[in-house]
């Protein structure tokens, strides 16, 4: 990114003109559009030199930025558009419905220059308490209501939109993420978690046994393997006659399609 300055003729209404000298700096593009940060003019060439000269030090100190309309939901699709091919597709639609279901809905329409950790803070307890999206009422004639998110879902969520802000920061949209003064919710586990005994996982085999996914369910038991790398095994993966099989695909569903 570079800098200049730029000499400028205004006429005046008696006449005369007026020439003011300007410290033009190139600014991060914002959806592939060109911009720059003009300020104000100085009379004298030299002022305005040395005015470009700090505008430069705190553009590469992230500092300076030029104002804007962005909104938050410019930002986040931006980001969504950079990420596209650097992540798995199952985490790139993920991160899509967080945008569009649980952040945008809620402050996607703010200025992404106005946004303030507590903005952030508020939208946190939001989703804690009412985040979620419950089945249409509509057949009983009331209103949806939303139901309370995990904190842990909620980190998440959170997590998405401080990587948007990230990666503002290093356009040069925003000089801080705002994100960083934001506390979190506990995630922590408040249940042990409970695992079947021997008797329960005989009694499962045996009530499935006539079961069409009999022998995925037996797999499943006894490999440990995840659904989607179970449902990802092929014929040249398993060798009967050794008794083995080898995980070397995953299937999942991206927006409802299994790929």
């Amino acid at each position: 990114m570079r800098g200049h300055v730029r000499k400028r003729v205004h006429p005046k209404k008696n006449g005369d003109d007026s020439v003011l000298y300007y410290a033009v700096v190139e600014m991060p593009r914002i959806n592939g559009k060109r911009r720059s940060d003009w300020g104000r003019g100085f009379r004298r060439k030299k002022d305005a030199e040395t005015a470009l000269n700090e505008k430069l030090a705190q553009l590469g100190a992230g500092q300076l930025v030029q104002r804007s309309n962005l909104s938050v939901a410019d930002c986040l699709r931006a980001w969504l558009d950079a990420v596209d091919g650097t992540v798995k597709p199952t985490t790139r639609s993920s991160y899509q419905k967080s945008v569009d279901l649980y952040i945008v809905p809620h402050i996607g329409a703010q200025k992404l220059q106005e946004l303030r950790s507590v903005d952030i803070q508020n939208l946190s307890k939001r989703l804690l308490i009412s985040g979620g999206r419950r089945k249409s009422k509509r057949s009983s004639g009331e209103a949806d209501e939303g139901v309370p998110l995990a904190a842990k879902t909620v980190r998440n969520h959170l997590g998405v939109l401080g990587s948007a802000l990230k990666y503002a920061v290093g356009m040069g949209w925003i000089p801080s993420n705002p994100m960083t003064s934001v506390k979190k919710p506990s995630a922590r586990r408040t249940k042990e978690m409970t695992v079947w005994g021997a008797d329960e996982v005989a009694a499962f085999l045996s009530a499935t046994e006539s079961h069409p996914l009999s022998v995925l369910f037996r797999l499943a038991l006894y490999t440990g393997a995840r659904r989607g790398e179970l449902l990802g095994l092929r014929w040249g993966d398993v060798d009967l006659g050794r008794g083995r099989l080898a995980i070397r695909q995953n299937l999942v569903l991206v927006d409802g399609v299994p790929t």
